[in-house]
């Protein structure tokens, strides 16, 4: 038998890593996510090729107009990705019916969503990893500095939060 305090601490925000650790193992398993990874560097790279080729810029500008490019498609792939994701998990779960079983387990209502929440920020993290080799492309190609990079950085990751807070 568990003492009060150790219960207390797992209806806190302390009991949150197994629920991300079932949400990132259970996405990790989906099939579909392997063939949207691929599709979406295929995409990416034939956008990417259609960019450059199709580009009015001078040599030395090609690199900022290919990282405003870039910022304005990683932004609509943010606003159209990651609220879908964050509002499916838990109706996935009551889909599934494994809703019930997680409220079986000592976290609260509270605590289960927030260990979703943040299993999709960590998901949506790793979409950013995806995409930064790609924007180092700008850099090598010229006229793009480091605070263009940083401000549309700082963009993406206030979309996101805002997106993740719609989902």
């Amino acid at each position: 038998q568990q003492d009060p305090e150790a219960m207390s601490n797992n209806r806190s925000l302390g009991g949150l890593w197994p629920v991300v650790q079932r949400e990132l193992r259970e996405a990790a398993r989906r099939p579909v996510n392997h063939r949207l990874r691929f599709l979406s560097a295929l995409v990416g790279t034939l956008l990417l090729w259609k960019l450059i080729a199709s580009s009015d810029a001078p040599a030395n500008q090609l690199g900022g107009y290919l990282l405003s490019a870039l910022h304005a498609l990683v932004l609509g792939l943010i606003f159209v990705i990651v609220p879908g994701l964050t509002a499916d998990c838990i109706a996935r779960e009551k889909r599934e019916g494994t809703l019930g079983l997680l409220f079986l387990t000592p976290l609260s209502a509270g605590g289960i969503v927030a260990g979703k929440a943040l299993a999709q920020a960590l998901r949506a993290f790793s979409l950013w990893l995806a995409v930064l080799p790609i924007l180092t492309i700008p850099f090598l190609l010229g006229g793009t500095t480091w605070f263009d990079a940083f401000s549309a950085l700082s963009l993406k990751f206030c979309a996101t939060v805002l997106c993740l807070a719609a989902g």
